[in-house]
């Protein structure tokens, strides 16, 4: 072939070349089918389609997947960052946070008076199968995450929130957060919730709260209310709770070992009828170490220099190797 004629072939076939290698066209960016979440588009434009200019960003595709690419700030209290109104959508937070306007430098506790906003809430209320994890919600108007059935929570710090840190429905998980000085619960969930792994410090009102299901591996510490609250058939084991109001309380039919609780205001651990209660130190509570109702059972408790005294409770079952103030008798 004559060279003139050959020169533009290969210049167009480098040029293809380079632009299928480095020029990657915009709608690659989200190859992996992420769609992605920041301020400018919140703000501007609208995240994706269903999304419109302006606070909350909707997330309305079901099954979809999310991601921050930047830190939200909330202009007010009584607006939601991120408002979840299809099922089983995926939040990668990324290790950004969403934050009320007016808490982005706080130090100390940025919750306001009053407000309905939440950092991640659903609509309708029958939304489920959200699962969200690695990030931060700060000084929101009403909870941090507000959400339904089957939710799953991972690896968030939660604080400074005028109600609840996180707040779920029934057969949910949470696991590996911290909930810090929220105004309401700081994890609060409905029944069968599963809270493994997480922590609720400097709650009012409840530390964690839920109708069955287990709770585990938590620290919960200065909630003004009881640290971690299920109203019956839970299991609640290994869990470190300080300076609650009340430390543990198990509703009947649940399974509460393992834990170390001190420095109640009242109660150490209350357990409901035909509940199970095991290995667990409870020290320097300002009322009983252990409140049992009929039925319950205790075993291999160390309990002491509780307030009001070790035990308490009519019909409870004495199953042994208990120590009370060091006395190998227990009442």
């Amino acid at each position: 072939m004559p060279l003139p004629l050959f020169q533009p072939l290969l210049r167009a076939f480098i040029l293809g070349i380079l632009t299928a290698t480095w020029v990657i066209p915009p709608q690659a960016r989200a190859s992996d089918g992420v769609l992605e979440i920041n301020q400018t588009c919140a703000v501007q434009t609208g995240c994706f389609p269903g999304d419109t200019a302006g606070f909350p960003v909707t997330l309305a595709a079901a099954g979809a997947s999310h991601r921050l690419t930047s830190r939200l700030v909330v202009p007010n209290e009584t607006t939601h960052g991120l408002l979840v109104t299809a099922p089983n959508v995926s939040i990668d937070l990324a290790g950004f946070d969403i934050v009320r306007s007016g808490c982005e430098t706080a130090t100390s506790d940025c919750a306001p008076t009053s407000g309905t906003g939440s950092g991640i809430a659903r609509s309708p209320n029958t939304v489920r199968g959200v699962r969200v994890h690695d990030g931060s919600i700060v000084g929101m108007g009403d909870s941090g995450v507000d959400l339904g059935d089957a939710s799953s929570i991972r690896a968030l710090h939660v604080r400074w929130n005028r109600r609840s840190g996180i707040h779920v429905g029934s057969s949910s998980i949470v696991r590996e957060s911290i909930a810090y000085a929220n105004g309401g619960a700081g994890i609060f969930g409905s029944s069968s919730m599963l809270v493994t792994q997480s922590s609720s410090f400097a709650n009012q009102l409840h530390g964690i709260s839920m109708i069955g299901g287990t709770v585990a591996h938590n620290t919960v510490g200065e909630n003004a209310g009881r640290g971690i609250i299920a109203t019956s058939s839970a299991t609640i084991s290994g869990n470190h709770l300080d300076h609650n109001g009340d430390g543990i309380s198990g509703g009947s039919g649940s399974a509460i070992s393992g834990n170390v609780v001190d420095r109640s205001i009242d109660i150490g651990i209350f357990a409901g009828s035909f509940s199970a209660v095991s290995n667990n130190v409870v020290r320097s509570s300002g009322g009983f170490g252990l409140s049992l109702h009929s039925g319950a059972t205790y075993r291999e408790n160390t309990l002491s220099n509780n307030t009001a005294g070790s035990v308490t409770g009519t019909g409870r079952v004495n199953m042994g190797s208990n120590s009370c103030d060091g006395a190998t008798t227990c009442p």
